[in-house]
C-alpha cells in the first residue's frame, strides 16, 4: 500500500500513459526496433531499457553496445542513436563480447545460453545450450572460433565452435590439478595466447592454458576480496580489482577506501602495481586502453579511477555515477571510453578533460523501480524522477519541462514513492536520506525536511486537508502537518514492524497501515487512537491494497498467499497462486471486481477479487515487480520492476 487508495491506480497509470503517447522526454527510450523484438503477449507499451550488466565499443569503436535486462542496445558512437535492438534472450543478458572485427556479438544469457547476433544486420544467428551453466565465453584471436568453458564434473570443458555456423569444432576436457576451478567468480581471456585467468574471492588468481589443457600458475592479491579481472590487450599485464576485508576492522580506513586496485606481470605472475589510497572504495570493474597504457576502474560508490599501469602513477578521478559502475569499453582511438552503472545512468567520456560527453537517457533508475512519478490532482502536470537530474515538472499538454523545483544546492538523487502530491496538487513529497517535501506554488520553492531517525517507508496525503500520514522503518507513525510545518502527533508504537504501507480513508477519517510484523491496523484520523487490529495466519507484509468502496482490504506477504479481510465483519480468506513465486505487490481494480498480483519472479496475475480465480497472467519481466496499478477504467494495469522496466498490459479481456 504505497498510496492513498483512491489515487494510487489513477496516478501511476494517467502518468504512464501520458509519457507514451506524448513521448516529449526520454525520446531515445521508445527508439526499439519492432522487427527484432516481439512485446510480451499482453502488452500494449512498455518504458525503460533495464539494468544495465555490460557494455562494449566495437573495435573499431564505430558502434556501442549496452546489455541489459531487457536486451541488448547497439548505438552508434558518433551520433549516439539507437540502431538496433537485440531480443532473443529468455532471461536477462550478463555479458557481451564482439568479435576481433566486429561483426559478430556474442551475448551470455543467465544461466547455460549463448546468443550470436550478425551486428550490421542485427539478425539474430544462432543460439547455444550450455549444460552445467557457462563459466566464461569469448572469441578467438582470427575470430573464426567461439570458445566457451563450462564444468563438466572434476573437470572443465572448452568447447570450440565455428563462429559463422554454430557447429561444434572441438571439445576438450582439463583436468583442474586440484584447483578449486568452482569457486572461481571472475574470469578473462587472452585471445592471443589462449590464457584464461580466473580470480576467486579470497584474491587467488589461477592462469589456464587452454591450447595445451594444462594449469600455468597461481598468485595471491595481499588482501582479499577479489571482484573484477581483466587483460591487457597483449596478454602481458593482468589487472585485479576488489575489496580488502582486512580494513573493514578499522572504521577510519573504510570511511577513507576500502579498494583495492593490482596491475600483475601475467607473465611472472608478480605484482608490478598496488593502488588502495583514500577514496578508492571497493572495485568493481576493470579495462585496459586498446594500447595498454591506461587502466580505468569503477568502484562500488561511482567513483571511477584511472592509471597508468606501466608506470604505477594514478592519474584522475571521475565523479558522476551514485553507485557500482559495472562496466568499462574504450574505444578505439582512445579518446572517449563509457562506462555503466547500476543506478540507471551511462556515460561517454573524453579521456583527455576527465568530462563527459553524452550521457544515455533511460536505462534502470529509481524512476521505474520506486515508481518515481507522480500526476497532480488536475491531470495537466507530471512529476517525475530522472537519473542525474532531480524531481523534474513536466507541462502534459505541451509536452515541455515547466521546473525543476530542487535546485542545485540541495543536489544529490532523489525519488518520488506515494502518492506524491497533496490534494490541490501545490505540494510535492520526495525522497533521498531524508524525505523532503516543497511547496511548488512559491516562485522559489520553500523545502523542509521530514526527517525520521529510523527512515521512512510510506506516506499518504489526507484527502480533505494538507496532512502527511508517516510510517517509519521502526513501526512509529507520524502525522506532519502542512500548513505550520511541524509533526503534530506520533504514535510511539503503532507496529512492531516496519510500516509498509498506509492510506487514509475517502473521508479522511480513518488510517490504515500495514506492517512487516504481520498485522494490519485502523486509526481514528483526529484522535490517533487504534480503532481495529486486523492478524491471522501472515507473515511479515510487503504491500497492502484497499477496495474503492473501503469494504475489503487485500495484503500480500512475500508468499504465494493473498490474504483479504472484510473491513465490517472483520473475517479473513485467503487466496493461492497456483505455481506462483512470492507476491509482493498488490492492487484492486476501481470497481473492486478484480484484484492485480505483482511476484518475485516477475509474473503479473489478474484474479477474480470475489472468487480468486486467476483470469489472466503475463510474463515480460526479469525481476520482481514492485507495483501493479489499473487504470480508472480497468482496461489497462502498469507494472513496475527491478529490472528498471515499465510494462502496460491489456486487461480489458478480463471486465
Amino acid at each position: 500500500m504505497k498510496r492513498c487508495p483512491t489515487l494510487k491506480n489513477r496516478d501511476i497509470l494517467t502518468v504512464l500513459i501520458l509519457i507514451f503517447i506524448s513521448t516529449f522526454f526520454l525520446p531515445v527510450v521508445f527508439a526499439q526496433d519492432s522487427h527484432q523484438w516481439r512485446l510480451p503477449e499482453g502488452t500494449i507499451e512498455w518504458f525503460g531499457k533495464g539494468r544495465i550488466y555490460d557494455v562494449k565499443y566495437t573495435p573499431d569503436g564505430t558502434r556501442l553496445a549496452v546489455a541489459t535486462t531487457l536486451g541488448i542496445w547497439i548505438y552508434d558512437a558518433t551520433t549516439y542513436q539507437p540502431l538496433h535492438f537485440f531480443k532473443k534472450h529468455e532471461n536477462l543478458v550478463e555479458r557481451i563480447v564482439f568479435s576481433p572485427d566486429g561483426s559478430i556479438l556474442a551475448s551470455e544469457e543467465r544461466f547455460d545460453k549463448i546468443h550470436l547476433w550478425d551486428v550490421n544486420t542485427g539478425k539474430h544467428k544462432y543460439k547455444l545450450q550450455h549444460q552445467g551453466g557457462i563459466k566464461h565465453f569469448d572469441f578467438s584471436a582470427d575470430g573464426q572460433t567461439l570458445v566457451t568453458l563450462s564444468i563438466a564434473g572434476p573437470s572443465i570443458n572448452t568447447i570450440l565452435y565455428h563462429a559463422d555456423t554454430g557447429t561444434e569444432k572441438q571439445v576438450k576436457s582439463m583436468d583442474m590439478n586440484h584447483v578449486d576451478f568452482i569457486e572461481s567468480y571472475h574470469t578473462t581471456f587472452d585471445r592471443n595466447n589462449s590464457i584464461l585467468a580466473t580470480g576467486r574471492l579470497d584474491h587467488a588468481i589461477n592462469l589456464w592454458d587452454l591450447a595445451k589443457g594444462v594449469h600455468k600458475k597461481t598468485f595471491r592479491g595481499p588482501g582479499n576480496g577479489l571482484g573484477c579481472l581483466a587483460f591487457s590487450p597483449d596478454g602481458k599485464v593482468l589487472a585485479s580489482g576488489g575489496i580488502d576485508w582486512n580494513r573493514l576492522h578499522d572504521e577510519e580506513a573504510v570511511r577513507r577506501g576500502n579498494g583495492t586496485l593490482y596491475v600483475w606481470d601475467a607473465v611472472k605472475g608478480k605484482r608490478k602495481h598496488s593502488f588502495s589510497d583514500d577514496d578508492i572504495f571497493s572495485i568493481r570493474s576493470v579495462a585496459f586502453s586498446p594500447d595498454g597504457n591506461l587502466l580505468a576502474s569503477g568502484g562500488e560508490f561511482g567513483g571511477i579511477h584511472l592509471v597508468d599501469p606501466n608506470t604505477g602513477k594514478y592519474m584522475k578521478r571521475l565523479e558522476g555515477h551514485s553507485k557500482e559502475v559495472v562496466a568499462i569499453s574504450f574505444s578505439a582511438d582512445m579518446r572517449t571510453f563509457v562506462s555503466g552503472s547500476i543506478d540507471g545512468t551511462l556515460y561517454i567520456w573524453d579521456i583527455a578533460s576527465g568530462e563527459k560527453k553524452h550521457t544515455f537517457d533511460g536505462f534502470f533508475n529509481p524512476l521505474t523501480s520506486d515508481g518515481s512519478f507522480g500526476v497532480s490532482p488536475d491531470g495537466k502536470t507530471i512529476a517525475l524522477w530522472g537519473s542525474g537530474q532531480g524531481v523534474c515538472l513536466w507541462n502534459a499538454t505541451a509536452g515541455e519541462r515547466r521546473k525543476t523545483p530542487i535546485n542545485s544546492s540541495f543536489g544529490g538523487h532523489y525519488s518520488l514513492s506515494g502518492s506524491p502530491y497533496n490534494k490541490d496538487g501545490n505540494v510535492i513529497a520526495a525522497k533521498k536520506t531524508w524525505w523532503f517535501v516543497w511547496d511548488r506554488g512559491e516562485v522559489e520553492p520553500t523545502v523542509f525536511t521530514l526527517q525520521s531517525p529510523s527512515g521512512i517507508l510510506s506516506y499518504a496525503f489526507r484527502p480533505d486537508r494538507n496532512t502527511i500520514a508517516i510510517g517509519n522503518v521502526d513501526g512509529t507513525f507520524r502525522m506532519f502537518d502542512m500548513n505550520r510545518r511541524d509533526y503534530q502527533k506520533q504514535f510511539i508504537e503503532a507496529h512492531k514492524g516496519g510500516v509498509v504501507g498506509v492510506a487514509y480513508s475517502p473521508d479522511g477519517k480513518t488510517i490504515v497501515s500495514g506492517s512487516a510484523d504481520k498485522t494490519i491496523k485502523l486509526w481514528d484520523a483526529n484522535t490517533m487512537t487504534e480503532k481495529r487490529v486486523f492478524s491471522g495466519d501472515m507473515g511479515a507484509l510487503t504491500d497492502v491494497a484497499l477496495r474503492a468502496d473501503w469494504k475489503t482490504i487485500a495484503a500480500v506477504d512475500n508468499t504465494e498467499t493473498i490474504h483479504l479481510w472484510d473491513m465490517e465483519t472483520s473475517t479473513q480468506k485467503k487466496f493461492r497462486i497456483a505455481q506462483g513465486a512470492g507476491i509482493i505487490s498488490v492492487a484492486f481494480s476501481s470497481d473492486g471486481k478484480r484484484l492485480a498480483v505483482g511476484g518475485t519472479d516477475g509474473a503479473v496475475h489478474i484474479l477474480d477479487a470475489e472468487s480468486g480465480v486467476s483470469q489472466q497472467r503475463f510474463t515480460g519481466h526479469q525481476a520482481q515487480v514492485k507495483i501493479v496499478a489499473f487504470a480508472a477504467d480497468g482496461k489497462v494495469l502498469a507494472s513496475l520492476s527491478d529490472d528498471g522496466v515499465i510494462f502496460l498490459w491489456d486487461v480489458a479481456a478480463t471486465e
